[in-house]
């Protein structure tokens, strides 16, 4: 995509796995979900016996959950409902990536979060950041050797988050502060 000049899933870049696996758990990473740019998934739907086109509405993204999650969770993983046969993204044409909405990425790349850069940079720098962390396969490096995480950010209620902040205080005195980032509902995400 980000080779064509097709903007919306490049700091998704070099995650491992399948793209039909991305809309289930709604993959996503520094600052992008598959459900932004996601405008149908085809399904064979097993309960129904037949191909169903769903749209995002549908999916009921939310972070790192769908429709199709819900329903390998209900069988328990032996027979989820739902197939994914495929699916058609909406990239953005242009040269300039989608607004940069992680801060870390921001400060790799030396730019304010919200900043649009060209897409082989924000490309590279994803990579960079995921190559930091021992997650981008190198054959050479076997501590690389990933299927990927898969893990959630906490999401708090406010009192939730002030009981955590008051034990990290504790712990490490009072100018450690825990991560915070808005989360729905008003409700925060943190890590």
């Amino acid at each position: 995509a980000v080779a064509e000049g097709w903007a919306g899933i490049e700091a998704l870049s070099g995650i491992p796995g399948s793209a039909g696996a991305t809309p289930v758990q709604n993959v996503g990473a520094y600052g992008q979900e598959v459900s932004q740019t996601l405008s149908q998934v085809r399904v064979w739907d097993r309960t129904e016996q037949r191909v169903r086109t769903l749209f995002p509405a549908d999916c009921r993204f939310s972070y790192r959950h769908s429709l199709l999650k819900e329903s390998m969770q209900r069988s328990g993983g032996v027979t989820p409902r739902y197939v994914v046969l495929d699916m058609t993204f909406q990239l953005r044409p242009g040269g300039l990536s989608e607004p940069v909405a992680y801060a870390d990425l921001a400060r790799g790349l030396g730019v304010e979060p919200g900043a649009r850069v060209p897409l082989a940079d924000a490309r590279a720098a994803v990579l960079e950041q995921r190559r930091r962390r021992g997650m981008v396969v190198d054959p050479d490096d076997p501590d690389t050797w990933s299927c990927g995480s898969f893990f959630t950010n906490p999401i708090l209620t406010e009192e939730e988050f002030a009981a955590l902040r008051e034990r990290v205080h504790a712990r490490l005195g009072p100018d450690a502060e825990p991560p915070r980032f808005p989360g729905a509902d008003g409700r925060v995400k943190t890590s």
